[in-house]
């Protein structure tokens, strides 16, 4: 969801997968410049707000994971907990990766070099991933860019080995408060 121009589809294939790439009309032209369809990676336009796009993935049998990276922090929380809302009722028992952010990460974002060069503004504050249980997500982990799973950190570069828990003591309010989070849809 939100896709962009994520090669996510290509970098975790398994041969036997199919991929659905959700993203706004003018992202998808872009992708179409870059990537085709194939037989089991298809893009298609469509918001996260909506529900269109559900008919479309649900033809195909589960299991789903939906994925979402730097989509639902721009939106308002009455948006995300809908999209949440609308995904539990629509899939249940599916698997969901997204990220959050908190407070102190959303009151720094204009500190940021980064984020400074871009107009749009994430709006979406979650200290706490797994109060959102309350909107029927079942909450599994959180993990934050200095505490990744030891399997994956064990294959970064010594520099991001050392480096990310060093950032994290310097500059907590982001290494913290930014978290990929998995959860199940009950």
């Amino acid at each position: 969801m939100g896709a962009g121009l994520s090669t996510r589809s290509t970098r975790l294939d398994n041969g036997r997968a199919c991929w659905f790439d959700l993203d706004l009309p003018d992202v998808i032209a872009l992708r179409r410049r870059f990537f085709d369809d194939t037989a089991r990676v298809r893009m298609f336009e469509g918001s996260v707000l909506d529900i269109d796009w559900f008919d479309v993935v649900g033809r195909l049998p589960g299991p789903y994971l939906f994925v979402s990276e730097a989509v639902l922090l721009y939106l308002v929380e009455g948006q995300v907990q809908e999209v949440l809302r609308n995904l539990v009722d629509r899939f249940p028992g599916m698997t969901m990766l997204f990220d959050t952010g908190g407070r102190d990460m959303m009151n720094n974002q204009d500190m940021n070099p980064v984020f400074q060069a871009i107009p749009a503004r994430m709006r979406w504050v979650c200290d706490h991933p797994a109060d959102l249980e309350r909107w029927g997500l079942r909450w599994v982990e959180s993990r934050t860019l200095a505490q990744p799973q030891p399997r994956i950190a064990r294959t970064w570069p010594r520099r991001y080995r050392a480096g990310l828990p060093l950032l994290a003591r310097i500059a907590p309010a982001i290494v913290n408060t930014y978290k990929l989070n998995r959860f199940e849809l009950r």
